[in-house]
């Protein structure tokens, strides 16, 4: 096997160390005989400031009231706060409580909106993917139209995708995590790339520790399907990260600016903070 080729491995460790559990979304490993759950990747690099979230959580609880952001012009919103402030006076007491329970709900119902959007394009890019790996994959329908860019570089650019929706994890005592990343493919340059899809309109910076975390996991026991199969191992390195935001107009990948040995070791840095943020909450 030359260094172009990933090492494919029939069934999976004795045992079947790891596991997925997806009505919980729970990633866990059999420690004896008992399952433990791992901490997972995506809640890791959870413990990251966003500032930019805190801000447009604000933003959205202010929306029912009336307010729109400073990029509307000065005259519309003096008059949608007018208006708005016009209703508020004639509320009742139990109606304008209703109102404060909206604003107060209203970035969660955001979100969540965004989340049922995001599901479908993050489902046909795992589509889009699946129908090239699988030539027996049945297409029924024509992918939306969204993912057409990145469709196009996919075909402009990589030799063949590897794998998709595989899951991984590293059970050093440091780390203890688990993961699922979207895909792993090969460029025509020969280089292998991890991706990810996600519904923001740019990558962030707890995107890319994802991503590091991933390879990290994937360098430490290989690639596994969610029932702790072994599904393979590379032998050479991931040269590349890609995030394919595509909540942006065009959905094309991002590759990273950072070195990957960068985002591994800050992504460790992250494991330990995430840790010492648990105990705090939990112990104070």
């Amino acid at each position: 096997m030359n260094s172009l080729e990933l090492a494919k491995v029939k069934g999976g460790l004795v045992g079947n160390r790891y596991r997925f559990l997806e009505d919980k979304h729970i990633h866990q490993l059999c420690v004896g005989n008992e399952w433990k759950n791992l901490s997972g990747t995506s809640s890791i690099v959870g413990v990251l400031n966003k500032p930019g979230l805190t801000w447009w959580a604000s933003g959205k609880a202010l929306e029912p009231l009336g307010w729109l952001p400073s990029k509307v012009t000065p005259s519309k919103r003096g008059i949608a706060s007018i208006a708005k402030l016009g209703e508020i006076k004639k509320m009742h007491g139990k109606e304008y409580l209703e109102l404060l329970d909206k604003c107060y709900h209203n970035h969660k119902d955001s979100l969540e909106k965004s989340a049922d959007k995001g599901i479908d394009l993050h489902a046909e890019l795992e589509r889009y993917i699946n129908s090239v790996m699988n030539p027996k994959y049945i297409v029924l329908e024509p992918f939306n139209e969204r993912i057409k860019p990145f469709i196009e570089w996919s075909e402009k650019n990589v030799k063949r995708f590897l794998w998709s929706e595989a899951h991984c994890y590293d059970d050093s005592p440091d780390m203890w995590v688990g993961g699922i990343f979207d895909f792993m493919a090969e460029l025509n340059t020969g280089e292998l790339i991890l991706g990810d899809f996600k519904s923001s309109p740019k990558p962030y910076l707890s995107q890319w520790l994802q991503a590091g975390g991933y390879v990290l996991q994937i360098e430490k026991n290989g690639i596994f399907d969610k029932d702790g199969n072994l599904l393979g191992k590379i032998d050479k390195p991931i040269e590349k990260l890609v995030i394919v935001p595509f909540g942006a107009k065009e959905v094309v990948p991002v590759f990273n600016t950072i070195p990957i040995g960068d985002l591994k070791i800050n992504f460790k840095n992250a494991v330990g903070l995430y840790r010492l943020t648990k105990d705090w909450d939990e112990n104070g």
